[in-house]
């Protein structure tokens, strides 16, 4: 598919209501190298996914600096290109082991607890991946994982025991291709998930037996209002709206819960606010809005100055 682009999503819409307040770069022996996610942890400490380093790296609420955990390698408690992160209630950390084919998980410190999906190894049977590549803990508690090359959405319980699929390749209403980003509504629970190289959000309801119907779905290829190039990573804020980054176009769209276009953040031409913008995340406590600007080797964080 070739992909034509207009001049009509270049300028920085400087009425967006955020304001940027600082960004996360440093590491204990360096800075951070190609971070692809971003999470704020129960007791308010942020981790960020240092995919290029092969580790996470941990900051208090003013940016400072406090530790880092993780090696590359296949063995516990090593991870091989992460490329996404979920953080439960208990503070545990759930990691889409991309290269190894697994989810692991690790307690707040970087131990190991345990894994699921055949380290090293990819598949298509339940249970197995073929790059795990965003994962999210929903309102139920629930564990979902976006199973890249297998054009699927897996999902588990938090003991990493396989329940149900979400999808297969395709093009048509309630399949994928490629997708990557996901996250559950905060009152629905309705499953949303960024379906790359179909260039759409789908929206699924599950029907109470922990199976999952097609709903909605909204975007279309291009790089006008409303619609995306490589859309990627997705989160919603306490007001329904819908955020999405486009790693192609450097910009976060911002849609009603209709995925009607709002604002944006970023699209300029001459100086990129993001370079791959990717993970991006709400905390609903502080109402900060993060992303990973991952070519440009940092987290930028925002202040959403409408909300209370």
């Amino acid at each position: 598919m070739i992909i034509l682009f207009s001049s009509s999503i270049v300028l920085a819409d400087d009425e967006a209501p955020v304001k940027h307040l600082f960004n996360l770069k440093k590491t204990e022996d360096g800075t951070l190298n190609y971070p692809a996610d971003v999470k704020v942890a129960p007791n308010g400490e942020i981790f960020v996914l240092d995919t290029g380093n092969n580790q996470i790296v941990v900051y208090d609420q003013e940016g400072n600096y406090l530790r880092q955990f993780g090696d590359g390698g296949d063995d516990e408690g090593e991870v091989e290109y992460p490329l996404s992160f979920a953080i439960n209630k208990k503070n545990q950390i759930y990691i889409a082991d991309t290269e190894n084919h697994r989810v692991e998980v690790l307690d707040k410190n970087g131990n190991y607890l345990f894994e699921f999906g055949i380290e090293g190894e990819e598949g298509d049977k339940e249970g197995q991946f073929n790059r795990p590549i965003g994962i999210t803990i929903g309102n139920d508690g629930l564990v979902y994982v976006s199973d890249l090359k297998n054009h699927r959405i897996q999902v588990f319980n938090q003991k990493g025991e396989f329940i149900t699929i979400i999808g297969e390749f395709g093009r048509r209403d309630g399949q994928f291709k490629y997708p990557v980003g996901l996250i559950t509504a905060p009152e629905s629970n309705d499953l949303y998930v960024v379906d790359t190289l179909n260039f759409r959000i789908q929206i699924f309801e599950e029907d109470g037996k922990k199976e999952w119907e097609f709903d909605d779905t909204f975007g279309r290829v291009g790089n006008r209002e409303g619609s995306f190039a490589r859309p990627k990573d997705i989160a919603i804020d306490e007001e329904e709206r819908i955020y999405v980054t486009d790693s192609f176009l450097g910009l976060v769209q911002v849609l009603d819960d209709d995925g009607e276009f709002l604002f944006k953040i970023g699209g300029e031409t001459k100086k990129p606010l993001f370079k791959q913008a990717l993970g991006i995340y709400i905390d609903d406590k502080t109402n900060r809005l993060y992303v990973a600007d991952r070519g440009n080797n940092q987290i930028q964080v925002y202040k959403i100055t409408d909300l209370k």
